[in-house]
C-alpha cells in the first residue's frame, strides 16, 4: 500500500510540474505584474506547483490575504482572488493554432459584474479581438406574448446598468453570460427570472458564435 502511495504521490508531482511548465500554468507564472500586482510571480508558481486538483490550494498575496487556486487544467484556471473577486484564464486556439488567452474578471461588491480582456501568449493586449455583448432583451429569449409588455419595462429598467456575470468555461472554449435582476424590486424580480436565460457564446477559432440552447 506504501508503495502505491508513493507512486500516485510521484505521479500527482510529475503532474503538477508539467502544469507548470506548459499551458496555462506556465503563462499564469509569467503574467506581467501589472496585470496581477498582488500576486508575485513566485507565489504563483507556487500555486500551480502544490495545486493537488481536488481540494485546490491557498497562498497569500503581498498584504497576507488569502488568495487561491480553485481550478487548474492544461487550458483553463480559476482563481480566487479574495472572497469577492476572481480570476479566470481561459486558452482559445485560432484556426492557425495560435495561442491566445482570455482573461476574465469578476467582483461582487455586493452584485456580480464581469470584465473580459484578451491577449497573446506574451501578454500582449489583443484589441482587435470582438467579445459580443449580448442585448438585455437577448437573456430573454421565449417572453408569452401575455407577457410582452410587462416584461419590456422590466426589460428597459434593466439596460440601464446592465450588470453581466462572465463564467468560462473549463471543459470547452465556452463563456456563460448571466444577467443579475437583483437591482430589481421584488415584484420586477418575480415578473422576470422565470424567464432570463444565460446566454453562451463558443469560440470558434476565429469568431465567438452564440449557442442556441
Amino acid at each position: 500500500m506504501k508503495r502505491i502511495l508513493s507512486f500516485l504521490s510521484a505521479i500527482l508531482l510529475v503532474t503538477c510540474s508539467l502544469r507548470a511548465q506548459t499551458g496555462v500554468g506556465k503563462l499564469f507564472v509569467g503574467m506581467p505584474d501589472s496585470l496581477l500586482p498582488l500576486i508575485s510571480a513566485p507565489v504563483r508558481d507556487a500555486m500551480i506547483h502544490t495545486y493537488s486538483g481536488t481540494s485546490g490550494t491557498s497562498h497569500t498575496d503581498v498584504f497576507s490575504h488569502s488568495v487561491r487556486l480553485d481550478t487548474l487544467t492544461a487550458d483553463y484556471l480559476r482563481l480566487s482572488t479574495s472572497e469577492s473577486s476572481s480570476l479566470e484564464l481561459r486558452l482559445l486556439q485560432t484556426q492557425d493554432s495560435v495561442t491566445l488567452i482570455a482573461a476574465v474578471t469578476t467582483v461582487q461588491a455586493p452584485l456580480a459584474d464581469s470584465h473580459i480582456r484578451f491577449f497573446n501568449d506574451r501578454w500582449q493586449p489583443l484589441f482587435w479581438l470582438e467579445f459580443p455583448e449580448p442585448e438585455v432583451e437577448d437573456y430573454f429569449p421565449a417572453v408569452p406574448d401575455s407577457l410582452q409588455a410587462s416584461l419590456s419595462r422590466v426589460q428597459q429598467a434593466l439596460s440601464e446598468l446592465p450588470l453581466v456575470r462572465i463564467e468560462a468555461g473549463p471543459e470547452a472554449p465556452r463563456f456563460t453570460l448571466s444577467l443579475s435582476a437583483d437591482e430589481l424590486d421584488r415584484e420586477q424580480k418575480k415578473l422576470a427570472k422565470p424567464h432570463m436565460r444565460p446566454v453562451v457564446l463558443e469560440w470558434n477559432g476565429t469568431a465567438f458564435v452564440r449557442v442556441k440552447e
